[in-house]
């Protein structure tokens, strides 16, 4: 069945708007086996979908069809859908619509726009290796006469799968949600963005779903990347949260201090959900029991200091108990499901008895990722599904990171082993080399140990879905990793 945990509202991004059309990729999941089966419910299989929202310039009729297949579609012609894997691999996906399955459906019509659904995309597009990342262009043929009146493009969308096996492993998901609201600020009054032009009246309370948490994303201008909570929202504006510690564990989770800057006007915009412990971790995904030392557990480590939660099930005897992620030394029974993870923030998985996958989806950024690193340890997850190097994160002299001769006055970082080899423990150490004064030439990442010094600034040490420990000599409040591909 359908998990709605896993299903994203799709926004769409005005990509040929002008000419009458608009296309928003949105993804969902479908996981096989029953609640409980955990060595079936964690084999995550793709039954992600698109959604496709094409939008003609003329009254709109709304027409209630269920499943409809495609090339029995009367009113908008879609005449070619491709997909590209972020520039690697080019997939035309037009064939896929003659396959005789029910793959294809018109999920809803609403005031005009219709909502296509594809099932079963990893089967139809052979990205069926753990991963993919898909694009889509949908063409529009108003009238039948086999020219594009218009035509848009979506945002990368994609999947990685990570294996859980009954070891520790780090995790990250790099993904981000489709935005709930995005434009461009007019001006800044406080901690208020001023959004006339973008909101044109509306009412930005009414994007915000109460009880979850929202962060706005800078995506251009000088402060691309920055990142500031969403305390409320009102006609035309959005309230953002006054951020006075980047390194503190509890809210908000700001990637700038203070209160959002005058010199944001101008800038382009995109408020997305923040995952939290529920929604990263689905606990219908993992192992509960009634006892913190056989259910499956998550830590997290910030501002020095570990935070462990269990997965707690309140009646192992009932089928229709309540899952909660509660917090280690704390004697309540408190679910801890709504904890935000921010964006960045590195973890721990530790699945006690079964073995299985966590499938992470989502839109890939585009823009920029802001990364505030404090002084000594912090366990760091990327902001792209993709593996980085050290030189793609930014991480030199010249951007603030502390190299020496001697490995223990160096910025180190520390790579969990058992990421790369099942049931392996520690960690491998890598420390920035600065051979100045006497060989000033000699500056790289190398891994202790390494008697050949080998340089590492380009090995990709980062991994996709996992987190590494950094620990460093001075706070870089300011760093920045600018983005590893072009959309």
């Amino acid at each position: 069945m359908e998990n709605s945990d896993f299903v994203q509202s799709a926004v769409p991004k005005s990509r040929g708007r002008a000419l009458g059309v608009d296309a928003a990729i949105e993804f969902g999941a479908e996981a096989e086996g029953r609640r409980g089966d955990l060595a079936e419910a964690r084999a995550w299989r793709l039954g992600d979908f698109l959604a496709v929202a094409v939008e003609p310039e003329r009254d709109p009729i709304v027409r209630k069809r269920d499943k409809l297949p495609f090339g029995q579609r009367e009113r908008h012609g879609v005449a070619h859908a491709d997909f590209a894997a972020l520039g690697v691999m080019h997939v035309d996906f037009e064939a896929a619509f003659v396959v005789p399955k029910p793959e294809v459906e018109l999920a809803a019509e609403v005031l005009g726009a219709e909502t296509i659904r594809i099932r079963d995309l990893e089967a139809i597009t052979g990205l069926t290796s753990g991963s993919g990342f898909v694009r889509l262009r949908v063409s529009l043929d108003a009238n039948g006469d086999s020219t594009y009146e218009a035509q848009a493009t979506t945002e990368v969308g994609g999947w990685v799968k990570s294996a859980l096996g009954t070891t520790c492993r780090t995790y990250n998901n790099p993904f981000i949600s489709c935005p709930v609201f995005s434009g461009t600020v007019d001006s800044v009054s406080g901690n208020n963005l001023v959004l006339t032009t973008s909101a044109a009246g509306l009412d930005l309370s009414t994007v915000l779903t109460p009880g979850s948490s929202y962060f706005v994303e800078v995506t251009s201008g000088i402060h691309e990347g920055l990142r500031f909570d969403v305390t409320s929202g009102a006609v035309n504006s959005l309230t953002l949260a006054n951020d006075a510690s980047l390194s503190s564990a509890l809210p908000p989770f700001n990637t700038a201090l203070g209160a959002p800057p005058s010199t944001l006007a101008g800038a382009s915009f995109a408020v997305r959900k923040h995952w939290t412990l529920g929604t990263m971790f689905p606990p219908a995904s993992f192992l509960a029991t009634d006892s913190q030392t056989t259910a499956d557990q998550v830590q997290v480590f910030v501002g020095g200091a570990w935070t462990s939660y269990w997965l707690y099930d309140d009646d192992l005897l009932s089928t229709s108990n309540t899952l909660k992620w509660l917090k280690i030394g704390v004697a309540n029974t408190d679910d801890q499901s709504a904890v935000v993870i921010p964006p960045g923030q590195g973890t721990f998985i530790n699945c006690r008895q079964v073995s299985g996958s966590l499938l992470a989806f989502g839109k890939v950024r585009e823009n920029d990722f802001a990364l505030p690193l404090s002084i000594n340890a912090s366990l760091v997850g990327g902001g792209y599904p993709l593996a980085e190097s050290p030189a793609s994160r930014g991480m030199t002299l010249a951007n603030g990171f502390d190299g020496d001769r001697d490995y223990k006055l160096a910025d180190m970082f520390y790579v969990w082993r058992g990421d790369t080899t099942v049931g392996a423990t520690g960690y491998d150490t890598y420390y920035l080399l600065d051979g100045s004064p006497l060989q000033s030439a000699i500056k790289r990442w190398v891994k202790i140990g390494d008697a050949f010094i080998t340089p590492r600034d380009g090995s990709a040490l980062f991994l996709t879905d996992r987190s590494v420990f950094l620990d460093l000599n001075q706070n870089l409040p300011g760093n920045r990793v600018m983005a590893p591909w072009t959309p």
